[in-house]
């Protein structure tokens, strides 16, 4: 009981040059839920891949509509589409990379300040003075820090002044 008639069905449009068999779309239609697809090989070597639908249907009579298109030109373009995400995912990865460098050299400008003051009043330079970052941990640090180089700074001249004394009164005789 064959609703569709291969000699009926006729083609508008271009069509492919393709190996297809008529008999294997009216046993889709027929057997399937009203549309098929599959893949076929053209005259030309060429994958197609065919879709066809049933659009309308008219007293037992229905029309369908039948759809190709190369796969050369679909595969084609998802690898134009890959290598276009390669490109902008390798562009993203760059520029994430230099902004986490700019971030984290930003972040620890203020570290690298601190160390370095600390390496100064560690070789005895009693002027130095830390400064302030803006961060409320590394503020309370610099202050406690130039305190402490006032405290250092006011240690070594009660000692400078205590050797003072003691070699004056060395060289004086007492009278």
């Amino acid at each position: 009981d064959v609703i569709v008639d291969p000699s009926e069905l006729s083609v508008y449009g271009v069509w492919p040059d393709i190996d297809y068999e008529l008999d294997d779309i009216v046993y889709a239609l027929d057997n399937g839920d009203g549309e098929f697809d599959f893949e076929t090989v053209g005259a030309d070597d060429k994958k197609w891949l065919l879709h066809g639908q049933v659009i309308a249907n008219h007293n037992n009579v229905r029309e369908i509509l039948l759809l190709s298109t190369d796969t050369a030109k679909e595969y084609g373009q998802i690898r134009s589409n890959i290598l276009r995400l390669l490109v902008v995912m390798g562009v993203i990865l760059i520029v994430s990379f230099f902004l986490c460098r700019l971030f984290v050299g930003l972040f620890l400008k203020p570290f690298d300040d601190i160390a370095d003051q600390a390496q100064l009043l560690a070789t005895g330079d009693y002027s130095v003075v830390f400064p302030k970052s803006g961060y409320i941990e590394l503020d309370t640090l610099s202050d406690l820090m130039n305190r402490s180089v006032e405290q250092f700074a006011e240690y070594e001249q009660m000692r400078r002044d205590m050797v003072a004394n003691l070699s004056h009164d060395l060289r004086t005789p007492l009278t």
